[in-house]
């Protein structure tokens, strides 16, 4: 068969009806083929590159990262002394997982958000719903997991277990007494739950688009999910921090891209290496896009607009809620054109206002909500009025005031000065 081929297409060729076969006598060039890389990969990269340059550090022995959107990793990477199985304390990244067995509960008909606390556990109205319980500013994590064992009739640890640890594979994980014990690979299977809003591993934690919205358990504004909102880039994220044992961990996730990302951290470490890190992942992951819309503002909002100025010192109960900021200084607000509040100290920043007592920055890089006479912003530090005589100037004043009170009386006469010199006469020694 072979040989009448080639005799047909010699024949063909040699009647002119094809052309004949030549060897090239040039070399032809070929440009070299790009390598299109995806953008998980080029995130993957990053990473990589940005925990190398942690280490220099020598402060931090280890770090771990990891990213996911909807179902699937992003990326995982970690260096030094800490990898994707270790199991470390993360006590604080417990609330997300009581939040997300309430709304367990809450699909499950046995508990609604509005209900009160201490209806649940006592038979007796308290005022504080479940909603505000999910909140900093009543928040009280013992309360909360009381509720859980109560409406469930089962130990918490047996319920979280039983519920969200094992149908999710996280066999490193245990909550007990409180404390929670996890690695980043479990930590990951919880966060593409999130991220997916639904489950992970095909494994059903979490009702269908439950939290895919912020507010879905607090309606306060600037938190949701029972986690305090950050904003940067044109998104609005929920975070949530822990440390126990020389680990530290952040949780960010960004609903309305189902994208999340877990960041622990082993050995000391300043706000300014946190920040550089979790910053630099953010904008990596979630870059920036077009500003939020801004709602006009409403009547009740002009006129707290020059309510609200003065100066505001960090509310010391919640300045350790997020420790990658620690708000130190004080925060001078006054009002600025249109109704803005402009922001000085410790936050530089021009919000305009919206609706309900909310403001925020045009890029939708930060944002205030005032209530109870509280000022909250999205990097989630509170703020309360500084009193005029507890200012720091008003004692610096005073101060000064005694001291050149002090040096006019003695001048005067009315305060003898007694100088090292004044009796080296009586004890016989020269000053000539």
């Amino acid at each position: 068969m072979a040989a009448v081929l080639l005799t047909t297409v010699a024949s063909a060729q040699s009647e002119g009806n094809l052309p004949p076969v030549a060897a090239p006598t040039s070399r032809v060039q070929v440009d070299a083929i790009p390598v299109v890389r995806s953008d998980a990969q080029k995130a993957d990269d990053f990473t990589a590159g940005l925990l190398r340059g942690l280490r220099v550090d020598p402060r931090i022995s280890g770090v771990a990262v990891s990213a996911v959107q909807e179902d699937h990793t992003i990326f995982q990477r970690s260096s030094g002394a800490l990898d994707a199985n270790t199991q470390f304390p993360a006590n604080g990244l417990e609330r997300v997982i009581h939040a997300a067995a309430l709304l367990q509960l809450i699909e499950a008909g046995q508990l609604k958000s509005d209900s009160d606390i201490g209806q649940i556990l006592h038979g007796s109205a308290s005022g504080v719903t479940l909603a505000g319980a999910m909140t900093q500013q009543v928040r009280d994590d013992a309360l909360i997991a009381a509720v859980i064992a109560k409406v469930s009739a089962r130990p918490l640890d047996q319920y979280l277990t039983e519920r969200i640890f094992r149908p999710l594979g996280m066999t490193a994980t245990m909550a007990a007494n409180g404390n929670l014990r996890t690695s980043l690979v479990d930590m990951t299977r919880f966060a593409a739950a999130l991220a997916n809003g639904e489950a992970a591993s095909e494994a059903s934690v979490l009702p269908k688009d439950a939290i895919r919205t912020p507010g879905t358990i607090a309606s306060t504004p600037g938190w949701g999910f029972g986690l305090p909102e950050m904003r940067r880039n044109g998104w609005v994220a929920l975070q949530l921090d822990g440390s126990a044992g020389g680990f530290f961990t952040r949780l960010v996730f960004a609903p309305e891209a189902k994208l999340a990302y877990l960041i622990v951290l082993r050995g000391g470490a300043d706000a300014r290496s946190w920040r550089v890190l979790d910053e630099a992942l953010f904008d990596q992951l979630l870059p920036s896009r077009a500003a939020m819309p801004q709602v006009q503002p409403s009547p009740s909002v002009k006129l707290l607009a020059g309510a609200l100025a003065g100066t505001y010192g960090p509310d010391p109960v919640l300045r350790s809620f997020v420790f990658l900021k620690f708000p130190t200084r004080d925060l001078r607000v006054s009002a600025g054109a249109n109704n803005s509040l402009v922001l000085s100290g410790a936050e530089n920043a021009t919000l305009m206002p919206g609706s309900g007592g909310n403001w925020s920055a045009r890029d939708g890089s930060v944002s205030a909500s005032y209530r109870d006479g509280e000022l909250f912003l999205s990097s989630g530090a509170a703020y309360r009025p500084v009193a005029f005589y507890q200012r720091p100037v008003v004692y610096a004043l005073l101060a000064l005031v005694a001291a050149l009170a002090v040096i006019g009386a003695a001048l005067s006469g009315r305060i003898p000065l007694r100088w090292p010199w004044s009796n080296s006469r009586a004890r016989g020694v020269s000053v000539s």
